[in-house]
Protein backbone atom coordinates (compact mmCIF):
# COMPACT_ATOMS: atom_id res chain seq x y z
CA UNK A 1 0.00 0.00 0.00
CA UNK A 2 0.77 3.60 -0.59
CA UNK A 3 0.25 6.92 1.13
CA UNK A 4 1.07 9.12 3.24
CA UNK A 5 0.77 6.94 6.59
CA UNK A 6 3.00 4.29 5.02
CA UNK A 7 6.94 3.07 4.53
CA UNK A 8 8.30 5.19 1.87
CA UNK A 9 9.52 3.57 -1.78
CA UNK A 10 13.04 3.29 -0.40
CA UNK A 11 11.76 0.39 2.03
CA UNK A 12 11.45 -1.74 -1.52
CA UNK A 13 14.92 -2.44 -1.38
CA UNK A 14 14.20 -5.29 1.09
CA UNK A 15 11.19 -6.73 -1.10
CA UNK A 16 11.47 -10.24 -2.15
CA UNK A 17 7.83 -10.23 -3.47
CA UNK A 18 5.95 -7.66 -4.82
CA UNK A 19 1.99 -8.10 -5.23
CA UNK A 20 0.04 -6.27 -7.35
CA UNK A 21 -3.63 -6.49 -6.47
CA UNK A 22 -6.26 -4.87 -9.16
CA UNK A 23 -3.80 -3.46 -11.43
CA UNK A 24 -2.05 -2.65 -13.81
CA UNK A 25 -0.16 -0.52 -12.16
CA UNK A 26 0.05 3.74 -13.60
CA UNK A 27 3.57 3.13 -15.83
CA UNK A 28 5.34 5.71 -13.48
CA UNK A 29 4.03 4.14 -10.56
CA UNK A 30 5.76 0.64 -11.95
CA UNK A 31 8.83 2.79 -12.43
CA UNK A 32 9.75 3.68 -9.41
CA UNK A 33 8.56 0.89 -7.63
CA UNK A 34 11.09 -0.90 -10.28
CA UNK A 35 13.57 1.14 -9.55
CA UNK A 36 13.48 0.46 -5.83
CA UNK A 37 12.51 -3.10 -5.74
CA UNK A 38 15.52 -4.24 -8.79
CA UNK A 39 15.11 -8.10 -7.01
CA UNK A 40 11.95 -8.45 -6.07
CA UNK A 41 9.61 -10.92 -7.29
CA UNK A 42 6.12 -9.30 -9.04
CA UNK A 43 2.87 -11.04 -9.07
CA UNK A 44 -0.52 -9.97 -9.89
CA UNK A 45 -3.98 -10.54 -7.72
CA UNK A 46 -7.19 -9.95 -7.69
CA UNK A 47 -10.37 -9.19 -5.20
CA UNK A 48 -13.11 -11.75 -6.43
CA UNK A 49 -16.41 -10.85 -4.35
CA UNK A 50 -17.46 -14.42 -1.80
CA UNK A 51 -20.32 -13.54 0.23
CA UNK A 52 -23.03 -11.46 1.28
CA UNK A 53 -24.01 -10.66 4.74
CA UNK A 54 -26.13 -8.62 6.71
CA UNK A 55 -24.28 -6.21 8.66
CA UNK A 56 -26.11 -7.38 11.96
CA UNK A 57 -25.63 -10.58 11.67
CA UNK A 58 -26.37 -13.43 10.07
CA UNK A 59 -25.84 -16.27 7.25
CA UNK A 60 -23.60 -14.93 4.63
CA UNK A 61 -25.14 -15.74 0.95
CA UNK A 62 -23.44 -15.73 -2.44
CA UNK A 63 -22.94 -12.47 -3.83
CA UNK A 64 -24.66 -13.40 -7.03
CA UNK A 65 -27.85 -12.55 -5.14
CA UNK A 66 -27.10 -8.96 -5.82
CA UNK A 67 -27.89 -9.43 -9.50
CA UNK A 68 -30.86 -7.72 -10.86
CA UNK A 69 -30.84 -5.61 -7.77
CA UNK A 70 -31.63 -1.84 -7.03
CA UNK A 71 -28.56 -0.79 -4.33
CA UNK A 72 -26.73 1.75 -2.70
CA UNK A 73 -22.62 1.87 -2.09
CA UNK A 74 -21.71 2.72 1.38
CA UNK A 75 -17.88 3.04 1.71
CA UNK A 76 -14.81 5.24 3.09
CA UNK A 77 -12.35 3.55 1.09
CA UNK A 78 -9.56 5.06 -1.51
CA UNK A 79 -11.21 3.87 -4.41
CA UNK A 80 -15.06 3.76 -4.00
CA UNK A 81 -15.06 2.95 -7.87
CA UNK A 82 -14.15 -0.58 -7.74
CA UNK A 83 -16.31 -1.01 -5.06
CA UNK A 84 -18.98 -0.23 -7.69
CA UNK A 85 -17.20 -2.16 -10.15
CA UNK A 86 -17.64 -5.04 -8.33
CA UNK A 87 -21.38 -4.77 -7.49
CA UNK A 88 -22.16 -3.80 -11.20
CA UNK A 89 -20.24 -6.71 -12.00
CA UNK A 90 -22.46 -9.48 -10.13
CA UNK A 91 -25.43 -7.54 -12.15
CA UNK A 92 -26.41 -4.86 -9.75
CA UNK A 93 -27.48 -1.37 -10.44
CA UNK A 94 -26.04 1.12 -8.53
CA UNK A 95 -28.39 3.94 -7.81
CA UNK A 96 -27.10 5.54 -4.48
CA UNK A 97 -24.07 5.82 -3.51
CA UNK A 98 -22.72 8.11 -0.29
CA UNK A 99 -18.83 7.80 -0.26
CA UNK A 100 -16.18 9.27 2.42
CA UNK A 101 -12.63 9.86 2.54
CA UNK A 102 -10.26 6.77 3.05
CA UNK A 103 -10.84 5.17 6.30
CA UNK A 104 -13.78 7.07 7.56
CA UNK A 105 -14.69 6.94 10.97
CA UNK A 106 -18.65 6.80 11.08
CA UNK A 107 -21.57 8.34 13.41
CA UNK A 108 -24.31 7.17 13.34
CA UNK A 109 -25.59 10.88 10.91
CA UNK A 110 -23.71 9.14 8.21
CA UNK A 111 -26.44 6.49 7.97
CA UNK A 112 -28.95 8.77 8.01
CA UNK A 113 -31.81 8.75 5.48
CA UNK A 114 -30.99 5.40 3.58
CA UNK A 115 -34.18 5.52 1.63
CA UNK A 116 -32.48 6.03 -1.58
CA UNK A 117 -32.21 2.35 -2.24
CA UNK A 118 -33.80 -1.00 -1.54
CA UNK A 119 -30.86 -2.70 -0.68
CA UNK A 120 -26.96 -0.88 0.70
CA UNK A 121 -23.77 -2.47 0.36
CA UNK A 122 -20.68 -1.51 2.09
CA UNK A 123 -17.02 -3.65 2.88
CA UNK A 124 -15.41 -5.51 5.04
CA UNK A 125 -13.85 -2.38 6.23
CA UNK A 126 -16.53 -0.08 6.65
CA UNK A 127 -18.62 -2.50 8.81
CA UNK A 128 -15.92 -2.80 10.92
CA UNK A 129 -16.92 0.77 11.98
CA UNK A 130 -20.33 0.74 11.94
CA UNK A 131 -23.10 -0.29 14.23
CA UNK A 132 -25.82 -2.18 12.82
CA UNK A 133 -28.45 -0.12 14.35
CA UNK A 134 -27.28 3.11 12.67
CA UNK A 135 -28.65 1.63 9.61
CA UNK A 136 -32.12 2.48 11.17
CA UNK A 137 -33.29 -0.78 9.38
CA UNK A 138 -31.82 -0.19 5.93
CA UNK A 139 -30.92 -3.40 4.11
CA UNK A 140 -27.47 -3.03 5.02
CA UNK A 141 -24.90 -5.87 3.71
CA UNK A 142 -21.44 -6.61 3.53
CA UNK A 143 -19.83 -7.47 0.59
CA UNK A 144 -17.18 -9.72 1.38
CA UNK A 145 -14.21 -10.39 -0.77
CA UNK A 146 -11.60 -12.97 -1.60
CA UNK A 147 -7.64 -12.49 -2.68
CA UNK A 148 -6.94 -14.95 -6.11
CA UNK A 149 -3.21 -14.66 -7.08
CA UNK A 150 -3.13 -14.42 -10.82
CA UNK A 151 -0.31 -17.81 -11.33
CA UNK A 152 -1.65 -19.20 -7.93
CA UNK A 153 0.73 -21.97 -8.21
CA UNK A 154 4.08 -20.33 -9.51
CA UNK A 155 3.07 -17.83 -6.59
CA UNK A 156 3.47 -21.09 -4.06
CA UNK A 157 6.24 -22.47 -5.33
CA UNK A 158 7.92 -19.17 -5.37
CA UNK A 159 6.98 -18.40 -1.59
CA UNK A 160 7.76 -21.76 -0.82
CA UNK A 161 11.19 -22.07 -2.10
CA UNK A 162 12.06 -18.70 -0.69
CA UNK A 163 11.16 -19.46 2.69
CA UNK A 164 12.84 -22.73 2.87
CA UNK A 165 15.96 -21.08 1.71
CA UNK A 166 15.63 -18.23 4.03
CA UNK A 167 15.46 -20.49 7.30
CA UNK A 168 19.15 -21.99 6.32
Amino acid sequence: PRGPLREPLSALRGADALLVVDGPLPLADADAIAAHASRARWFRARRRPVSLRPLAGGAAGSPRQLAGRFVGLLSGIARPASLRRSVEALGATVIAERSFPDHHRYRERDLRDLDAAPLWVTTEKDALKILPRWAQGADLRVLAAGLEVEAGDDFIDWLERTLRAKRR
